[in-house]
């Protein structure tokens, strides 16, 4: 075995012996946890923890009301990025399928090829 490796072993070991330690003389051994402390810490804790950071950020939107105006539709015109075939912006692009494609032996390299 290298060198570095028992010194590595040798270092975790020692690092984790006082986990291994005992309760010191002068303190009182604990009592064991019931099961339902053991629910109410576990579960519950973690439980009660989650729902009010729920609340905390639902809360806001709740007081503001807000939501669906009546009679008013969420449906509007379909959108397609990056399409050119009716740009809104006035731009004279051209669409995708009009648009010269590359040499294929080309010596530009790059893309999905991954040459350079």
């Amino acid at each position: 075995m290298p060198a570095a490796a028992v010194v590595a072993v040798g270092l975790v070991l020692a690092a984790a012996a006082p986990a291994a330690a005992n309760t010191p003389e002068g303190w009182e051994e604990p009592d064991a946890m019931s099961l339902l402390d053991a629910l109410l810490l576990f579960v519950g804790g973690p439980l009660l923890i989650s729902v009010v950071l729920a609340l905390m950020v639902m809360a806001p939107s709740a007081m503001r009301g807000g939501g669906r105006q009546s009679g008013l539709s969420r449906w509007s015109e379909p959108q397609w990025f990056g399409g050119a075939d009716r740009p809104s912006d006035g731009s004279t692009r051209r669409a995708p399928a009009t648009l010269e494609a590359p040499p294929i032996n080309s010596e530009q390299g790059g893309g999905a090829g991954a040459r350079w």
